[in-house]
């Protein structure tokens, strides 16, 4: 018996949508998994999901607990009414930058090019030919860059893996900045902030979803990798978010952390201690096992791991 904690990105209604190559779940393969997964397990609100986690250690039962990250509006129009028709609590994880200012993070806009051009191939190349227009002082060759990418991964092509690992993190920062919003413009859209007001959800929609009874949690101010940030960036992301959080009244007192990208170290560990976080959660796949994990190193298996239609 196991605790299954799934992790949601992108639920969308595709038929309406204007992006139908994002990776994400439609909102009628969402309502087969729900219904699935309450013939199967008993879904656990996440303050009972997380006692279980901190005290019992033993699980007796099949129980899952629903996780939601990225605050995308998507969830207050499309997964909050099914959550309310099945009665069932989830926990949602908003960066407090989408919240508060009109902006789209970089992931995000690296999967809307990805899903505008649809040809990753096609777009590593367009990638590398701006690298060397946009370079100038930078060493480091493209191809270098490009082959140390373990492009391995469940669900994405090796191309498309080096397309958001570049445009993440191993291009230098200025450059990998200029590309993003290069293409996001090219694409996507020149508005940014009505795209963002479009994506995301604001204060008063998580205020509804938690008077509606689910959790709000933090996924940082800026959905950086924690892992790359020194101390004192990590407690300015952790701080920041509790605090935003808190004082728009969302924020439960046994607080949960949602890592970004499920990246963390110790540091990260060591902050979260400090400001009383309860739970956090990573994206590794798999049961928590306390013979592995901890309370703070917390597993969770995406939503391709269950069925959905």
């Amino acid at each position: 018996m196991a605790l299954n904690i799934i992790m949601y990105h992108y639920v969308r209604d595709f038929k309406s949508s204007l992006y139908k190559n994002i990776s994400g779940l439609d909102i009628n393969e969402f309502d087969h998994q729900i219904r699935y997964l309450k013939k199967n397990f008993i879904i656990l609100n996440p303050s009972d999901a997380k006692k279980k986690i901190l005290q019992s250690y033993d699980f007796n039962k099949k129980y899952c607990w629903l996780t939601f990250d990225d605050g995308y509006i998507d969830h207050y129009k499309f997964v909050r009414p099914i959550l309310k028709k099945y009665n069932i609590y989830g926990s949602f994880f908003p960066p407090v930058i989408t919240i508060s200012q009109p902006v789209v993070l970089d992931v995000h806009k690296i999967h809307f090019i990805l899903a505008q051009v649809n040809d990753s191939t096609l777009l590593l190349k367009e990638i590398e030919n701006l690298y060397a227009e946009f370079k100038r002082d930078v060493d480091a060759e493209f191809a270098d860059l490009a082959s140390s990418i373990n492009s391995i991964h469940r669900y994405s092509s090796p191309d498309t893996v080096k397309v958001k690992r570049l445009l993440q993190t191993v291009m230098e920062s200025d450059i990998r900045i200029k590309i993003c919003d290069f293409l996001f413009t090219k694409y996507v859209t020149q508005d940014t902030a009505a795209f963002s007001a479009d994506l995301y959800m604001d204060d008063k929609m998580l205020q509804e979803l938690s008077d509606d009874g689910h959790e709000i949690g933090s996924h940082g101010v800026n959905h950086h990798m924690f892992n790359l940030l020194n101390k004192d960036d990590q407690e300015f992301e952790i701080k920041t978010s509790k605090t935003y959080l808190k004082n728009i009244g969302v924020l439960p007192k046994d607080w949960t952390m949602c890592y970004p990208y499920g990246a963390y170290n110790q540091t990260t560990i060591d902050i979260l201690k400090k400001y009383s976080c309860n739970i956090a959660l990573t994206a590794t796949s798999g049961n928590p096992n306390y013979k592995k994990y901890d309370q703070y190193t917390v597993p969770r298996y995406d939503t391709n791991d269950f069925p959905k239609s």
